[in-house]
Formats: C-alpha cells, sequence, structure tokens
C-alpha cells in the first residue's frame, strides 16, 4: 500500500533545531497544531513566520533588547567579580588586574535575524 501524508515541522529559523512531535510522529498534522506546540513548547515567533526555539530565542532577546545582568559578585578563590544575564546566561567576568571578559552563547553573532524576533516581541508585548 501506498500512502502519502503530509506533515508539517517547526524548525528553528537561527539554530535549525526541530521542534520534536508527539506519540514519535515525523511533524505535526496540521500548521495550527504545530504552532499550538511550539507555544507550549516556549518556542517564540508568529504563524506563517519565523521561528525560533528557547535557546536562540533567548539569545536573541537579548540581542535586540538588552541584557538583564545580576548584580556584580566577587569571586573569593580568584579575586575578581562577576554577573551573568538572568535571560541567557552570558557572562561577563572582571578579573583582579585585567578588564572585562564576556562569554557569549551567542549562536551565531554574524546573523542578523534579531530584527525579525524584535518585531515579534513588539507585537507580543503591544
Amino acid at each position: 500500500m501506498l500512502q502519502v501524508l503530509t506533515w508539517v515541522l517547526v524548525q528553528c529559523d537561527q539554530c535549525g533545531d526541530i521542534l520534536d512531535a508527539p506519540d514519535g510522529e515525523p511533524g505535526h498534522g496540521s500548521e495550527r497544531a504545530a504552532c499550538l506546540a511550539a507555544r507550549v513548547a516556549r518556542w517564540r515567533g508568529q504563524r506563517g513566520q519565523r521561528w525560533w526555539c528557547p535557546a536562540c530565542a533567548l539569545v536573541l532577546t537579548c540581542q535586540a533588547l538588552g541584557h538583564e545582568f545580576t548584580d556584580w559578585r566577587c569571586s573569593p578563590r580568584t579575586g575578581g567579580r562577576y554577573r551573568y544575564c538572568q535571560r541567557c546566561c552570558v557572562l561577563e567576568w572582571h578579573g583582579p588586574d585585567q578588564g572585562a571578559l564576556a562569554l557569549s552563547p551567542d549562536p551565531d553573532p554574524d546573523n542578523n535575524r534579531d530584527s525579525d524576533l524584535a518585531a515579534v516581541l513588539a507585537r507580543e508585548v503591544a
């Protein structure tokens, strides 16, 4: 028997990750079901537009809106101080005798899709 089946996949426009479908199926049965599953799984995007997985959405949100840093904390072990973004986990470190060092989780700094996410965020906030 031959069967033609159509599935809808939600794929991250930043890293290419694919949202897992329910019950071991290769995809979702409709665009509406795929969008709902993406929202439940904390993906960001709009139906018929770009989608971002939770990890990429956090990084791109910080690129678009800025980081939400903690207060500076002292590291008794090294004598330096550090802070991190509560949203995307980027770490900034000041050593005792050096300037700032930023360790960024940015998956692709040359990819300029943060403006698309900024537009999605603006619609969600409005």
